[in-house]
């Protein structure tokens, strides 16, 4: 599987965070901070659209 069509079927929880770090090849801690900086910039930038 691509790495970017395994972490776009994370997000839409098709598979699990351990199998998505597994098939990326990145270890799942790291993979959980990234997910959590990805989240935070989206609503970030969410909130920034809606002023």
């Amino acid at each position: 599987m691509d790495k970017s069509k395994a972490i776009e079927a994370y997000r839409h929880g098709l598979i699990s965070i351990k199998e998505c770090s597994q098939i990326i090849g990145m270890e799942t801690r790291f993979m959980e901070t990234v997910n959590n900086l990805y989240e935070q910039e989206k609503n970030r930038v969410t909130k920034v659209k809606s002023v």
